[in-house]
């Protein structure tokens, strides 16, 4: 655990140089996305950036004095330190009480508590979380157990990854995990407070499926905005469809072929995207928008695109071969496509939403290649026109 505080520190210490110099410029900071959203609000709610600010700090210190009861969440404990450490770092960095309360727990202020303490809903007019993202994992096809990723983001803030001048074998970690985006704008579930650092835990202590499973879903209330897929070096997976804070939803697929998958901003169980869907209808009465809006517009977009994957899925699962996989995820129905081609859905929306980047595992052959939006001469190629690399 030394060794973990002492990174946590480093790396709180090398954040806090960066958040610090955003703050200044107002830029943007915080590892939550969090930008010029504080004078915004404040102004909304009818408070200024100082009162605001020293809510969210005291905010903070309420939530770090929540440690949860150990006998039900004992591997939390060594993590306090590792909390600790991290600010300290930050601080150091150049960061004061209130950039780091803002960066911690300001959008949690806001999504959860703002409106109970102020009376105002403060996400009118302000933007909002775009990632979708996608994860397929197949354990038998032409090529062996294969895992796409599609990872989806606005190409006005893409910049494209650097990759390895080598490629490098890949072996197939015993378990492993993926996350892709469920963020609700609003969500009736009730959180815990203490910042718990969830996905840090399952890193350390699921040394299976089942005990991430375990861990996410007795960890609920402590995390949100992600549906999970994971998957072992033996072919099993499961699926975990989060709504908000609630507990989690576990798919498994028993029809032989154990294909699971996980789409963005939505649930594929039934119950979970039904609770989605009211919870967007609460949040656009709330926000005084139509269904027409580009949120509205947008929201309709996303159960869209849930619709297309359950099919495109159902199609796959009658030809299970690379070839399919790869079609099917690089689709782009222009209701919903599963691969986004960074064109916007409403005539007000200007993030050109894209999927930026593509991955596929070819776990058996212990390969992994990605593509990904590129722009070498000042304009745009997109990922279906780009070759494959092996990374």
């Amino acid at each position: 655990m030394t060794e973990k505080i002492n990174k946590a520190e480093a790396e709180g210490f090398e954040l806090g140089q960066t958040l610090a110099k955003t703050w200044e410029n107002h830029t943007g900071w915080g590892l939550q996305g969090v930008c010029k959203d504080v004078s915004e609000v404040a102004e909304h709610i009818g408070w200024s950036v100082e009162k605001l600010t020293e809510r969210v700090t005291a905010f903070h210190a309420e939530r770090l004095a929540a440690v949860p009861e150990k006998s039900k969440f004992p591997e939390l404990y060594p993590y306090t330190d590792v909390l600790a450490a991290r600010y300290k770092g930050m601080k150091r960095g150049g960061m004061t009480d209130g950039m780091i309360a803002i960066n911690e727990s300001y959008t949690f202020w806001k999504k959860f508590f703002c409106e109970k303490e102020t009376g105002v809903f403060p996400w009118l007019g302000l933007g909002r979380k775009r990632c979708h993202c996608r994860c397929v994992y197949a354990p038998e096809t032409d090529r062996g157990a294969m895992e796409t990723y599609n990872w989806d983001d606005a190409l006005t803030a893409w910049v494209p990854k650097d990759l390895p001048s080598r490629p490098r074998p890949a072996v197939q970690p015993k378990v492993t995990i993926r996350k892709v985006s469920n963020g609700l704008h609003y969500d009736s579930h009730e959180p815990a407070l203490f910042p718990a650092q969830v996905f840090w835990l399952i890193h350390d202590w699921a040394d299976s499926v089942d005990a991430a499973v375990e861990l996410y879903t007795r960890y609920h209330a402590f995390w949100d905005d992600f549906n999970v897929l994971a998957h072992d070096d033996k072919g099993y997976a499961v699926a975990l469809d989060k709504p908000g804070r609630g507990i989690p939803v576990l798919r498994q697929q028993n029809d032989g072929d154990g294909i699971v998958f996980v789409n963005g901003q939505s649930g594929v169980d039934e119950s979970v995207e039904a609770y989605v869907r009211e919870q967007r209808r609460i949040y656009l009465e709330k926000s005084k928008q139509a269904v027409d809006s580009y949120e509205g517009v947008y929201f309709k977009f996303s159960e869209n695109v849930r619709a297309n994957m359950l099919r495109r899925m159902a199609q796959f699962r009658t030809e299970l071969t690379s070839e399919a996989l790869i079609g099917h995820i690089t689709s782009g129905d222009p209701d919903g496509p599963l691969c986004k081609r960074g064109t916007p859905c409403h005539p007000d929306d200007n993030a050109l939403e894209a999927t930026v980047l593509q991955s596929i595992a070819y776990w058996d052959e212990n390969r992994i290649v990605i593509r990904q939006w590129e722009k070498p001469d000042g304009k745009w190629i997109p990922v279906w026109e780009q070759p494959w690399l092996e990374v």
